[in-house]
């Protein structure tokens, strides 16, 4: 047995240890007629049965490294770059791993900056990357261009693209990449689904190809582990290649009179322990608290569709001019003197237009709010259209509660109550200026506005919900905005303003796009 290259291989074995290899973890490659595993635990099953070299007492001590690194904190590093001591510590791993196996899953919880962590590899690589491929959902192309813009200083652009739209382009999956990035990775945790099979490969298919992968998650390992395995098939095919195996070992596989029964879990330490051994970085919002500033506020673009352009198009002639990155104070009060006051067909008109985007961003900010919960106890939601908090809520109506202008006013602490104290409320969703002021919603420590607001101190206010007296956790404030409209326009420079004014009064907040 040898170790190269982050694998264990064995060349051949007499085929009395044929069951034994198999049924311990290894993989056989009939072709080059070896055996492989990238797994410590597995390779020391067969020890005794094969003749070790140096490489591998070396590799055991350099495993010992890896997995320490895979929680490493950064509590000996300095801020480089604008990354944060944790980040710079993650940007080490991820280095090491993919120049070692040429894979790796950043899966950090949500707020930690994966996004910058991934990109800030691409700066530090010292092999040239040319052509880089990155998969994300949908409603985050733009974020994934303007973090790409912010953070990365190489001349290096790269093709942003959505799961869906890749089932269909060929030759993009025909082309040999220099590296992918695959956002949301558990978006291919459906072995049948079309994207899954687009990415990791069907039958004859091998899937789209790379030098390099990164997988990005904040959910590693979910309720239902065979969730997992087909990114894990794409990242590590050395090391996860038979379902039924993984199933037996990682899903509690039974057979139920009917069929084989994978929705369990078993394991899951040694799971765990394979993943950080090998390919994954994972380090827990809790466990850098310190590092964090007490606010982070967060606007993700949404890439407008066709229908959105039109709209957009339609808003611009009754604003009077095109959104860009920066807007005068001028400009600002004339738009909300404008339109907030209300009156004449112009804000009927406007406001006919916003309810539109609203409507047409529904599905976008649903898809959001899903991705959230699977990674977060409690969420807080704000809306500013009847038909948005609607239609969250009656997506999350089995976890959810509403509080907008038409609740009664002796049951809206009621249902503050619920969402404090009952572990099964997850969703608290809410109209921005009914339940934005004089309630305490601690509970959750991450809000997501599906919609903004004309006036930055109800946006703050509503904010504030979460930061209170009672607060433990550092607090995430994410905005979702159609690029190119006059709400991302506007909050950008509400949050810009906000920055300054929080420095000014000597808080911890800060603004991360990211």
């Amino acid at each position: 047995m040898y170790y190269k290259s982050g694998l264990f291989f064995v060349d051949s074995a007499d085929f009395t240890y044929f069951i034994t290899m198999k049924r311990s973890g290894f993989t056989w490659f009939k072709k080059q007629k070896i055996w492989a595993t990238p797994f410590a635990s597995v390779a020391k099953k067969m020890f005794k049965h094969c003749q070790l070299d140096e490489s591998v007492c070396l590799a055991l001590d350099k495993i010992k490294d890896v997995v320490a690194m895979s929680h490493d904190l950064g509590t000996n590093d300095v801020e480089v770059n604008g990354l944060y001591p944790f980040q710079v510590a993650g940007v080490r791993y991820i280095k090491d791993r993919l120049e070692t196996i040429g894979s790796v899953l950043i899966a950090d919880e949500m707020g930690l900056g994966k996004t910058i962590e991934a990109i800030e590899f691409v700066n530090v690589s010292e092999v040239e990357l040319k052509k880089i491929l990155i998969v994300c959902p949908a409603s985050l192309k733009d974020n994934w261009r303007n973090e790409w813009k912010k953070f990365c200083r190489k001349d290096v652009k790269p093709v942003i693209i959505n799961y869906e739209r890749l089932v269909s382009q060929h030759e993009m999956r025909a082309k040999v990449w220099d590296l992918i990035i695959c956002d949301e990775i558990h978006y291919i945790k459906n072995s049948q689904a079309k994207r899954t099979q687009a990415i990791v490969g069907f039958r004859s298919d091998k899937g789209i190809q790379s030098k390099y992968k990164i997988g990005i998650t904040g959910t590693p390992i979910p309720n239902r582990p065979v969730e997992l395995f087909a990114p894990l098939k794409w990242l590590l095919p050395y090391g996860f290649s038979d379902k039924m195996a993984f199933a037996r070992r990682f899903c509690d596989l039974f057979h139920d009179g009917i069929g084989y029964n994978t929705k369990g879990a078993s394991n899951l330490d040694e799971l765990q322990d394979r993943l950080r051994s090998t390919i994954m970085l994972r380090r827990r919002k809790i466990e850098v608290l310190p590092q964090l500033p007490s606010k982070t506020r967060q606007i993700i673009e949404i890439e407008p569709t066709d229908r959105m352009k039109e709209l957009l198009q339609l808003e611009q002639r009754l604003i009077g001019f095109t959104p860009k990155d920066t807007i005068s104070d001028l400009q600002f009060r004339e738009v909300v003197q404008k339109f907030y006051v209300g009156s004449g067909p112009s804000f009927e008109n406007y406001s006919k237009t916003r309810s539109l985007l609203a409507e047409l961003k529904i599905p976008l900010v649903i898809e959001h709010i899903e991705d959230l919960m699977e990674e977060e106890d409690k969420l807080l939601v704000f809306g500013h259209h009847q038909k948005m908090i609607d239609a969250v809520q009656e997506r999350f109506s089995l976890q959810g509660v509403k509080l907008t202008g038409k609740t009664a006013l002796k049951n809206r602490q009621k249902i503050v109550d619920d969402f404090q104290t009952n572990r099964k409320t997850r969703v608290f969703v809410g109209n921005i200026k009914a339940a934005g002021v004089g309630y305490t919603l601690t509970a959750a420590h991450n809000v997501v506005f599906a919609e903004c607001d004309f006036v930055p101190g109800n946006m703050t206010q509503a904010e504030d919900r979460v930061c209170r007296i009672g607060q433990t956790e550092k607090v995430l404030i994410q905005y979702l905005v159609v690029s190119g409209s006059l709400d991302a326009l506007m909050c950008k420079n509400m949050v810009k303003k906000q920055k300054i004014l929080d420095q000014a009064l000597d808080c911890k907040w800060d603004f991360l796009e990211n």
